[in-house]
């Protein structure tokens, strides 16, 4: 991880000289040469109560720069203590990082458990503690805060991604039901007898009211018949071998022989 900006981190607590101990572990006394070797940098902020390190986390989010990780104290009369304090800072920062660290602990872990709900951005360091503790807990924490930023980002990007095919298949839809309204009203209201058929069993898919009127066949009918049934028998070989020229799909306008309901002969 080699992030241009530093990575953001905010003490709470209500004791000035842990500020300056985290101080001099994540900033003071990193190597200057640390930028070369992919580890982050880090930023330190303090504050001194929950609320207040609430106000600040808001204030953060909103210029567009959170913070990856807090290390919270357990105790800090007489404002909230740490679980109050994590809680609060979870509703405005939902993937910030979390280091309990103190020295006491007033909750067992099924208390801390139940009253976060749950444990996968908190992490317990018991005071007193070695620098290379809080050192490493800030770059895999930063790192996984980063790792956790960047899959909500793809998420978002997906989401996205989503709406807008959703959008352009319904846009896609709703043109084809206009298009299938249109060709509906222009197929029943046309004066000239129209029907559609199967191309391979020659049935009847669909007739237009003046096809009902030609012929004296209710649509009903037509459905249960095939071309056969409207055809001289006499002329269906050469009748079939003319429909066999056509292309599937496209409209045939002609005059041939057919049979209607009343059994006269009639051209269309």
């Amino acid at each position: 991880m080699n992030d241009k900006q530093p990575v953001r981190i905010i003490s709470v607590d209500d004791t000035p000289e842990m500020h300056e101990i985290y101080q001099k572990i994540l900033i003071s006394d990193v190597p200057a040469a640390q930028p070369a070797s992919g580890l982050p940098t880090f930023t330190l902020d303090c504050a001194s109560q929950g609320q207040q390190a609430l106000e600040m986390v808001v204030r953060a989010r909103q210029e567009g720069r959170p913070y990856a990780v807090a290390y919270v104290d357990m105790r800090m009369p007489p404002g909230w203590d740490g679980i109050k304090t994590i809680e609060q800072l979870w509703k405005a920062e939902p993937v910030l990082e979390v280091v309990i660290c103190t020295g006491f602990i007033d909750f067992s872990a099924d208390d801390i458990v139940s009253r976060l709900h749950r444990t996968d951005q908190v992490l317990l360091l018991k005071k007193p503690f070695d620098d290379i503790e809080v050192r490493l807990l800030a770059y895999a924490l930063a790192e996984k805060w980063r790792l956790a930023r960047e899959a909500q980002s793809h998420f978002n990007n997906l989401e996205a991604l989503i709406k807008a095919r959703t959008q352009e298949l319904e846009h896609s839809i709703s043109l084809i039901k206009a298009s299938e309204n249109q060709y509906r009203l222009l197929f029943e209201s046309n004066p000239t007898p129209i029907y559609t058929y199967d191309q391979e069993t020659l049935a009847f898919l669909a007739v237009n009211e003046a096809a009902v009127q030609h012929y004296g066949y209710s649509k009903d009918d037509f459905l249960k018949m095939t071309l056969r049934d409207v055809a001289l028998p006499e002329e269906i070989p050469a009748f079939l071998d003319e429909l066999s020229k056509w292309t599937p799909g496209t409209a045939y306008a002609g005059v041939w022989r057919h049979r209607i309901k009343n059994g006269k002969l009639a051209k269309m």
